[in-house]
């Protein structure tokens, strides 16, 4: 068995290209909870990130949780992140998208806005620790439930950052 999994690693990092981007995640069927990446942060928890949709928002903005509730929880982004929306709405009405589309969100708009900027290394942290199983491909399931969705997620705290 060590043989075998040896070989696939192998293989695995033979066939992947130099500046070939990979995903450790590939979804076939809607994602309703967001995996556990083992990260070293704890799953489960009292404190630390705990998801709450801010009032008059779908289950759908489940996916930006983790950016909103650090944005919003600092009294000198709140401003900013809510600009940082309203401009992302607009430019959703301009090209047609939901503004709850998360993947274009995430993976085009925020960093073409956040490059060169001193959001940019915030961008990288969110990937590195709430976003690291995220993809352009993954799709979400309907109706999700932050509690739910972020449980893996809930022993996270800001307070490091």
């Amino acid at each position: 068995m060590r043989k075998l999994l040896g070989f696939l690693l192998v293989a695995f990092t033979v066939s992947c290209g130099k500046n070939e981007v990979i995903y450790p995640y590939a979804m076939n069927q809607p994602l309703n909870q967001a995996p556990y990446m083992g990260n070293g942060f704890s799953p489960s928890g009292n404190g630390g990130f705990s998801p709450q949709l801010p009032s008059g928002y779908p289950s759908a903005y489940t996916p930006f949780l983790p950016i909103d509730n650090y944005m919003r929880g600092n009294p000198q982004l709140a401003g900013y992140w809510q600009s940082h929306w309203m401009n992302w709405r607009s430019h959703c009405s301009q090209r047609g998208y939901s503004p709850y589309d998360f993947n274009q969100f995430w993976f085009s708009y925020t960093p073409q806005q956040w490059q060169n900027t001193g959001f940019y290394p915030l961008y990288q942290q969110f990937n590195q620790s709430f976003y690291g199983w995220a993809n352009p491909q993954v799709q979400y399931a309907s109706g999700l439930s932050p509690a739910n969705f972020w449980f893996n997620y809930q022993g996270m705290s800001y307070q490091s950052w």
